[in-house]
């Protein structure tokens, strides 16, 4: 199978690989950035917060921004806290917009984006990835001088290179659902936490414009199946949540520990699979 070769491949079209491929492109070199889904952020499940210090760090538009947030509430079983600040915190914003913008800054400085395709396998050895274009199905070659894994939480990189985190430890599992409700009056970023109803995680609510992003998150081998029936009651039991139309749902896996390696011979981890980054 012949390879097609370029600098560096990107692996995953999330917001870190995306980021990656943007500078690395920026500075010259000939980037391929491989998505597994037909548009980057299509699938990815989380709340949506980010902290507002890296709008300005990572050059950000206004137009990402659905709230700007300096309010945050923890509830603690019974026991609530609000807390304030003079300045915005956090703003929230939707990966479905934000990880096509990424990637489209990243084509602008001349990387090559590539959607509908998925890594299934790759050579350590000769730093070749093997391709599937899900539309054809059929399988080509990739290559670069360097290969970077921004494919989340059970990267292949871990599986071939023993980089990243290992997919035998614990992982947390995730599931968010976004309500609809337009012009909602929600400013502040909720956290509750309930030692009898959910003692080995918590729940969030994270409002945008025109939705509310409600999900929870705890270790996979307590929550396992039951995690969107748990997050269906918890909906059902406030009033300004229950009977909501849902329109989007998601679900995904979160390493519950930083890894110890994060690069070898020609790679490199990011994102999610180095276990410090989760938007």
């Amino acid at each position: 199978m012949n390879c097609e070769m370029h600098d560096v491949v990107v692996v995953g079209a999330g917001p870190c690989g995306s980021t990656a491929a943007y500078e690395i492109a920026k500075a010259g070199y000939d980037v391929l950035l491989l998505e597994r889904d037909k548009v980057p952020g299509q699938f990815n499940s989380c709340g949506g917060g980010l902290g507002n210090f890296l709008l300005k760090k990572f050059d950000l538009p206004d137009s990402l921004v659905h709230k700007r947030i300096n309010k945050v509430q923890l509830d603690i079983t019974t026991k609530k806290k609000l807390y304030q600040a003079d300045q915005p915190i956090y703003v929230s914003v939707k990966r479905t917009e934000l990880d096509p913008f990424l990637a489209r800054r990243a084509e602008s400085v001349g990387a090559q984006l590539r959607c509908y395709q998925k890594a299934v396998d790759y050579d350590p050895f000769h730093k070749h990835v093997k391709v599937l274009d899900r539309a054809t199905e059929t399988h080509y070659q990739v290559g670069g001088k360097i290969v970077i894994f921004a494919d989340g939480a059970r990267s292949m990189a871990w599986q071939v290179c023993r980089i990243g985190v290992d997919h035998k430890r614990e992982s947390i599992i995730g599931v968010a659902f976004e309500l609809d409700y337009p012009d909602n009056p929600h400013e502040a970023f909720e956290f509750l936490f309930n030692g009898e109803k959910l003692p080995y995680g918590y729940y969030w609510v994270f409002p945008t414009t025109d939705t509310l992003n409600v999900g929870m998150g705890g270790p996979t081998a307590q929550l396992g199946g039951r995690i969107g029936k748990l997050l269906q009651e918890f909906i059902d039991s406030r009033d300004d949540l229950r009977g909501r139309k849902v329109v989007r749902k998601t679900s995904g896996l979160i390493p519950s520990y930083v890894a110890d390696q994060l690069h070898g011979d020609g790679v490199l981890v990011v994102g999610d699979e180095i276990g410090r980054a989760h938007v």
